[in-house]
């Protein structure tokens, strides 16, 4: 197999298709995709940088934990990719707790409650079941 000809280029005005349906859900439309992107990960890189100024902080992992599955979720929602866009955001959160000196998570185990938290957030945006479903995640590991 291959590697597609969409592989890693994100949806945007003439490219790609003009939406994406994943589940139940249906992503932003092409055309405002990088626009949305700039603004998650301007979100992420003001809250990252809010974390390292306060490593003592009394909730400090569970900040850290929010800002990751938050920008997961966005990402995920935004749907910048024809193909690979859980993967890519997981390892977006991965990658906002290593830099923050937390561990990776794997979701694999719990698949239909990762969906079933996410498409609550696609719904009413309540992170709330997410993070709670990584914290039992990590406390497993």
């Amino acid at each position: 197999m291959g590697v597609r000809s969409f592989a890693g280029k994100l949806r945007r005005p003439g490219f790609g298709s003009e939406h994406l349906v994943f589940g139940p859900n249906r992503s932003v439309h092409r055309d405002h995709v990088a626009k949305q992107l700039d603004e998650i990960f301007e979100t992420v890189r003001r809250s990252v940088q809010s974390a390292r100024d306060n490593p003592d902080a009394p909730k400090y992992e569970l900040s850290v934990l929010q800002i990751a599955v938050w920008a997961h979720a966005e990402v995920v929602r935004v749907h910048p990719f024809e193909d690979g866009n859980g993967r890519t955001s997981r390892l977006l959160l991965d990658s906002i707790l290593v830099r923050l000196g937390l561990s990776p998570i794997p979701i694999e185990t719990a698949r239909q409650t990762y969906c079933d938290c996410l498409n609550r957030y696609f719904d009413g945006k309540d992170l709330e079941p997410l993070v709670d479903l990584y914290i039992r995640l990590a406390a497993e590991e």
